[in-house]
């Protein structure tokens, strides 16, 4: 209970809220103020009024316990103590430890129809684990079991981040005292130290701030210990690897600005690309919406920043709670999905009991979507309308030709959010594409589905395979600019298990090889894709390293041609030159058969080697309609590759549609491969290519 706030402080904020609280309630708080029970539900009154949650809760809680007589209650409040005499979980003690997850199901469900009845329960709750703190060992886990498997996830499904953490850090502290010992120690060890770096960095976001005369509020975040052990338990790190001990939250006014201040920051200081979230373009099932990213700030350490706008931020504190809306007398339902999740959650736990009911498996994120006709549809995140077509019937998604939500067309990659409503359009005959069947173009979000997809493939006709894959293979390696005689595609057939190279074509085709499996044998080292946050920050050699070999030959001095630019794997060869050593060009570089007709004795054998540091450049164009955010896009499409552009230049033509031009370092063209696919993707690209 808040110290600061006395009972005739929280009577008297009651009476302003509520009109119909009467005088002579006070006499009766007066007298029973000192009751466990009463105290009990006075400190969740208070806990609520902490939360900005509306008062009518607080008067029908307390009323309640009272026992004043429904004859003598306000209007406002007599349904809502109806719901709260149900089944008397306050006197009967229905949320003690002593109920068991049976009682709790039909309690939760029971009370569905007002929402506003299960937040006061997880607010209650929250009051008896604080309570908690000086009870035997033996109850304090009794009560915390209940806590983590049930109350805590419910809140994180309603959005009650406050409540949420609250209940599971408390149910964390009982579980697993030592190991909460052990990081609340660590926080505590270097905590001025962190503090002093977080006051640092406010200070530099708000003159950011105010530079770009954006409106905003900066704090420093407290990271709770709970998603502290989650987090290194989840990632196996240990607590100085993480990366989001150091924390801040920025409020600011419109989701523009939310994205504005995303870039100063990533212009500020460098972005961690696989820690970045757009939660505001992809909401959670709960709701949320915010943007995350981490950044190497000051001293080179890394830092999460939150962004996003006080009504986000206002949602993701209440959840639910954030948008009530009352009329006299009347309730807010909780929505079919939520339902549904509630429901499917308690059966969980009552079907493997509360030991079995793991960390992973609670906060498991699943969406529901509607059909057409109001049947949901439980989908795992992150899965596009493709997933939903094959989850009703494999013959629909089979036939798929397009999709509705929420009545609009959308495209195939469209992600699906919670209470999305789904129509398939479809053909009169099957006609997948085998696009479909590559997880890095989006179609699809589900490895099931995308078995089901080839298991289509694999019936039809083994011609119609072999040209499909075959075709694939030409118009990819065109599109890289990279040319391969049959007998180096007959190797790379062997390398995949193919008896041959049709029998490669074939594979393809039927989705069974992918192209960026066949990209990966090709020769020269694939790239690392293990991440080293330090190699954010290493400083690049002016030079880039070839890792190039003269055949027959000692280390010699090689320079990569800049007329054509070869990259693994690339078929090059090299010309003695007077001042610069070898250079290397492709072999059909028009200036390097050029420069043989005149010195066919410079012509010198070379290979790519097989150097871990091997970069080289590759030019990339693109053509795209006028787009003001294209450049931004194609940039972090670029970082999320790990790629660097080392030059770029962008020009007007006279269809109104820019010629974009660039280059990258790269270390081998599967990588190229991935980026152009992405690339190919933003809405107003016409096409995107190497030169």
């Amino acid at each position: 209970m808040s110290k600061s706030i006395t009972l005739t402080a929280l009577l008297e904020w009651l009476q302003s809220k509520e009109a119909t609280w009467k005088p002579e309630y006070y006499a009766a708080c007066i007298k029973h103020q000192e009751h466990p029970l009463f105290k009990m539900a006075l400190e969740t009154a208070f806990y609520l009024e902490q939360l900005e949650i509306e008062a009518m809760p607080q008067v029908a809680l307390i009323l309640f316990v009272l026992g004043v007589p429904v004859e003598e209650q306000p209007e406002g409040t007599r349904k809502f103590i109806q719901y709260l005499g149900v089944v008397n979980f306050l006197t009967s003690g229905a949320i003690s430890h002593e109920k068991s997850p049976e009682t709790l199901r039909k309690m939760f469900l029971a009370f569905a129809e007002d929402v506003r009845v299960i937040v006061v329960m997880l607010a209650y709750q929250v009051i008896v684990m604080r309570n908690a703190r000086d009870s035997q060992e033996e109850k304090q886990r009794l009560i915390a079991q209940n806590t983590n498997t049930i109350f805590a996830p419910i809140a994180n499904r309603l959005g009650l981040a406050q409540i949420k953490w609250e209940l599971e850090d408390y149910a964390f502290r009982f579980l697993e005292p030592e190991f909460y010992r052990e990081i609340a120690s660590k926080l505590d060890g270097k905590r001025q130290v962190r503090e002093q770096y977080i006051l640092d960095v406010i200070e530099m976001i708000e003159k950011l701030l105010e530079q770009h005369a954006i409106e905003g509020e900066v704090t420093g975040r407290v990271k709770h210990i709970y998603s502290i052990a989650r987090k290194m338990r989840q990632k196996n790190l240990a607590f100085e690897q993480l990366y989001d001990i150091r924390a801040v939250r920025i409020l600011v006014d419109s989701t523009a600005d939310c994205y504005a201040v995303l870039g100063m920051i990533h212009d500020l200081w460098t972005p961690i690309p696989r820690e970045f979230d757009d939660y505001i373009a992809n909401p959670k099932p709960n709701g949320y919406q915010s943007l995350h990213t981490v950044v190497l700030a000051p001293e080179d350490r890394t830092l999460e920043v939150q962004i996003r706008t006080h009504q986000m931020h206002n949602d993701a504190e209440k959840g639910v709670a954030a948008h009530w809306k009352y009329k006299e007398g009347r309730g807010t339902s909780i929505d079919q999905a939520d339902l549904n999740w509630l429901r499917d959650h308690l059966d969980r736990v009552l079907e493997e009991g509360e030991e079995q009911i793991t960390e992973e498996s609670i906060f498991n994120e699943n969406v529901f979507v509607m059909t057409p006709a109001g049947e949901p549809i439980e989908l795992i995140a992150g899965s596009t309308p493709l997933d939903f077509a094959y989850k009703i019937h494999t013959g629909l998604g089979n036939r798929c030709r397009g999709a509705k939500v929420n009545g609009a067309i959308v495209p195939l990659t469209y992600v699906l959010q919670n209470r999305d409503v789904v129509e398939i359009l479809t053909g009169k005959l099957p006609n997948p594409s085998r696009d479909w069947m590559s997880p890095h173009l989006g179609y699809t979000g589900s490895s099931r589905t995308r078995s089901k997809i080839r298991a289509w493939f694999r019936a039809q006709e083994i011609e119609s395979n072999l040209q499909a894959g075959k075709q694939m293979v030409e118009k990819e390696l065109a599109r890289l600019n990279v040319r391969l005689s049959d007998e180096e595609l007959r190797r790379l057939a062997s390398r995949l298990h193919c008896t041959s190279l049709n029998d490669l074509y074939a594979n393809i085709g039927a989705g069974e090889i992918t192209i960026a499996q066949l990209l990966s044998r090709l020769p020269g080292e694939k790239p690392k894709n293990n991440f080293d946050p330090e190699l954010m920050v290493r400083p690049q050699s002016k030079k880039a390293q070839s890792g190039i070999q003269v055949k027959g030959m000692g280390k010699l001095l090689t320079t990569i041609a800049t007329c054509c630019k070869p990259a693994p794997p690339d078929l090059i060869g090299g010309y003695i030159t007077i001042n610069r050593g070898v250079t290397i060009h492709r072999i059909n570089c028009v200036n390097y058969r050029n420069m043989l007709e005149q010195h066919p004795e410079r012509e010198i054998d070379v290979d790519w080697g097989s150097t871990d540091e091997r970069v080289v450049q590759a030019d990339i164009h693109v053509t795209a309609y006028a787009n003001v955010d294209l450049l931004q896009e194609i940039s972090q499409l670029v970082s999320a590759e790990h790629l660097k552009i080392t030059n770029m230049n962008m020009k007007s033509e006279a269809d109104d549609t820019r010629s974009i031009s660039f280059t990258l370092e790269i270390n081998h063209v599967d990588q190229l491969s991935r980026l152009l696919d992405r690339i190919n993707q933003i809405p107003a690209v016409l096409q995107a290519y190497r030169k």
